[in-house]
């Protein structure tokens, strides 16, 4: 307890040692820490804030600036007042508020449009609140599927007509912006277009158009104008997908479900072909034709003799037989003609057949559990080579491989990415996340270098004694051949340069003439400590001083 009654005195006397100069840099030092000190304590307690909503359209944004006002929950607005955040306490009680007010309505509104009730509408005012709040309504419940983040309809609703041949069709279109790495099923794109179709009247499922974000086509109208070239884009993409669900569902028998994805990629041939071949077979013979000639040929001359004249040419007049001459002939000629076998097909083929195939599959490995940092964590265990080559036949044979026709197959064995692991936060919370952190190590940073740069050396100062020369007037050179009693003089402080030591006075005494003796012990006890403290910081000085006093003593002896 003796000690701790003593520490107030020591404190004081080390206030009284201390020069003015040193007193007020010492005030003003724990004034700047209190200062630091303070706002470390009030930065660390403020309230951090989360991003609520980003990328809002300004009817939505008010909307939800408004909502907030109402419920008295601090908001902060950033990025152009695009993007609202609000202190972590109060982000769930935000989002649920929202929700039920039915915030943000991704800038469309529905039928509560009708609820604002106003004077004065006109037919055509009354058709097109009539059309937004359908379109709103669609794209709303558009909207509640998974992989859709947004969604805009619009509608094209042509005027009535008496005349049929004045009539036209409706058509709609249906903009989705998909989430990151998501993709519509067939499926989920009929249902679309049966839900537009269904909800307006006269419009039929061949006239809804449906794209993505990146301005993909993913449903829209046949026209017969385009002849095959839409059937043929439709015929791709379908045979993709059943070729990649083929490959995925065999597949996920083995490495198990959601460890196997396949891309397909299909080339179509788009011309028609008619192509003729005859086939000869020379070893095979017909007889075509057969023809035989048989001639048998009897003739004979006889010889008669006349005169000319008139008797000659009387008819019914004989005359004398002449000698006779007789000849025959046998003939026969047979022709065969054979035909060599011959085949003649005729083959059309029409636009539509797999001219190259790629494919792409990615299987997950196996995990095993190992710990690491003192918790326990999953470790990817890649697949064998022999199962790995096992996969690919399985896929060739899946898909039809085709070596002559160029096609290409790759099986990649890598880590999935979790549904835990891959279910980051958006862009502007992981930005929130990093300026926190930025913010917290300038922080750190800041306190470091000022107490390094600028408290160290001012407590330096404020702790370090002057050095012997200093003291003494004179450099380390001189101190070396100075005498015992001008260094004692000029420790005291009263002596100048060739003033005998006997006459130095302590500044101290500067007062009174006469001293007690509790008083002068007490001075010289206080001189002999700084002499101890000086000896301690400048030993290279003191020891050339105590060379000098040896060498005196042996003068005098």
């Amino acid at each position: 307890m003796a000690s701790l009654r003593e520490i107030p005195g020591q404190l004081k006397n080390l206030w009284t040692q201390l020069s003015t100069g040193k007193k007020i840099s010492f005030i003003l030092i724990f004034l700047l820490m209190t200062a630091i000190f303070s706002f470390l304590v009030w930065w660390a307690g403020r309230a951090e804030y989360k991003t609520l909503y980003a990328d809002l359209a300004v009817e939505d944004a008010n909307a939800v600036v408004s909502h907030l006002k109402e419920n008295r929950i601090p908001y902060k607005l950033d990025r152009d007042g695009t993007s609202i955040s609000v202190p972590d306490k109060n982000y769930y009680e935000a989002k649920m508020s929202l929700a039920n007010a039915g915030l943000p309505s991704g800038g469309v509104v529905g039928y509560e449009l009708f609820d604002r009730k106003g004077l004065g509408l006109t037919d055509a005012q009354l058709k097109i609140a009539k059309l937004r709040a359908l379109q709103g309504e669609l794209a709303r419940t558009i909207k509640e599927l998974s992989p859709v983040e947004a969604c805009r309809v619009h509608l094209a609703l042509p005027e009535e007509t008496l005349f049929i041949e004045d009539k036209k069709q409706a058509t709609a279109s249906v903009v989705l912006t998909l989430a990151a790495n998501a993709k519509l099923t067939d499926e989920q794109i009929s249902g679309i277009v049966f839900l537009v179709s269904s909800s307006v009247e006269g419009l039929d499922s061949n006239n809804v158009t449906i794209i993505d974000q990146k301005g993909h086509v993913l449903s829209k109208p046949k026209d017969d104008a385009m002849g095959g070239a839409g059937d043929l884009e439709d015929k791709t993409r379908k045979l993709e997908k059943q070729t990649e669900q083929n490959i995925e569902t065999l597949l996920a028998r083995s490495v198990g479900p959601e460890k196997v994805a396949a891309r397909v990629h299909v080339v179509l041939d788009r011309e028609n072909v008619q192509k003729v071949e005859e086939r000869y077979n020379p070893d095979e013979q017909v007889v075509r034709s057969q023809q035989t000639v048989v001639a048998d040929n009897t003739a004979s001359e006889t010889n008669t003799s006349s005169f000319p004249g008139a008797e000659s040419n009387v008819p019914e007049t004989n005359y004398a037989e002449g000698a006779q001459n007789q000849s025959k002939s046998n003939k026969k000629q047979e022709t065969v003609n054979y035909e060599i076998s011959r085949t003649t097909s005729t083959i059309s083929q029409a636009g539509g057949a797999i001219k190259k195939l790629s494919v792409a599959v990615l299987i997950d490995g196996t995990y095993k559990e190992v710990e690491g940092e003192g918790k326990k964590k999953m470790e990817f265990v890649p697949r064998s080579e022999e199962e790995m080559a096992t996969f690919t036949e399985i896929v060739k044979k899946v898909v039809g491989y085709n070596e002559q026709r160029g096609d290409q197959i790759e099986v990649a064995n890598i880590p999935f990415v979790t549904e835990e692991a891959g279910a980051l936060e958006s862009p502007y919370e992981k930005m929130d996340y990093i300026i926190r952190f930025v913010n917290y190590g300038l922080a750190v940073l800041g306190v470091v270098l000022f107490l390094l740069f600028i408290v160290r050396p001012l407590l330096r100062w404020l702790t370090t004694e002057p050095s012997l020369e200093s003291q003494l007037g004179m450099p380390a050179e001189l101190l070396a051949g100075a005498t015992v009693g001008e260094i004692e003089a000029r420790l005291a402080g009263r002596l100048g340069p060739g003033v005998a030591a006997e006459e130095a006075v302590p500044a101290e005494e500067a007062g009174p003439k006469e001293i007690t003796m509790a008083e002068r012990m007490g001075r010289l006890n206080r001189q002999k400590a700084d002499l101890l403290e000086t000896a301690s910081r400048d030993s290279e000085a003191v020891t050339l001083m105590i060379r000098r006093w040896i060498k005196e003593g042996e003068r005098n002896a």
